[in-house]
């Protein structure tokens, strides 16, 4: 707070002159397809499931989302990690990120995979979304998610480097930095798996998300269908 009143004493005087660009609020898709794209030359199929969601970092459920998203694909104990590299070997890892936007957010799941077996790995990235929205995630894997997601909200805060970005962050997201610091770890800890479930069932539409291939030809075939 200390290092926000002097930023912002230091740099009062600034003075700009554009305006505030208007955004309109994502849409997203209105039905599922697959959009191929040829790159010649391409040893790899890059596999990308996208969705545009109207969410933000204010709405009450934005952090069910974000802990939800962690356990299908934040990291390499993700269940798209643990599916299509541990179990299959098929990827050198499958991750899904949430990319936070003025209006809303981009969703995205990935994988890049040999040609032979693209089929089969996107039927288990969009079989493991679907996971999520059809099953509570077991208590356990949840408790576990919350210890390190915790962690790495405290590491995050150990650094005036890391401190002051997490600031402007909260600002940018127009969140009351004070509250957040002072709630985020009980709000983590207070989540439970049918507000997860609740989450994936609301925002990951199966019947909204685009796919896009990326590859030196037909890779999919019939399973390209959405």
């Amino acid at each position: 707070v200390l290092l926000k009143e002097s930023l912002e004493a230091g740099l009062s005087a600034w003075k700009g002159k554009a305006k505030k660009a208007r955004v309109a609020n994502p849409t997203g898709a209105l039905s599922a397809k697959t959009s191929p794209i040829q790159r010649a030359g391409s040893s790899q199929v890059n596999l990308v499931v996208a969705q545009s969601i109207l969410l933000n970092p204010k709405d009450d459920d934005f952090l069910a989302f974000q802990v939800m998203n962690h356990m299908l694909g934040g990291s390499a104990t993700g269940r798209l990690f643990l599916n299509l590299r541990v179990d299959k070997g098929y990827t050198y890892g499958s991750y899904s990120r949430i990319d936070a936007r003025d209006k809303g957010l981009l969703w995205t799941a990935e994988a890049q995979v040999r040609p032979e077996i693209a089929a089969e790995a996107l039927a288990e990235m969009r079989k493991e979304i679907l996971r999520m929205r059809d099953q509570e995630v077991p208590p356990e894997q949840l408790e576990s998610a919350k210890r390190y997601l915790s962690g790495v909200f405290l590491m995050r805060l150990a650094s005036l480097e890391g401190f002051a970005d997490y600031l402007i962050q909260l600002e940018k997201e127009g969140l009351d930095p004070k509250k957040v610091l002072a709630e985020r770890l009980a709000k983590i800890a207070a989540l439970t798996p049918a507000q997860l479930r609740a989450a994936a069932l609301k925002y990951l539409d199966p019947d909204k998300m685009v796919t896009v291939v990326v590859s030196d030809g037909p890779a999919l075939g019939p399973a390209a269908a959405p």
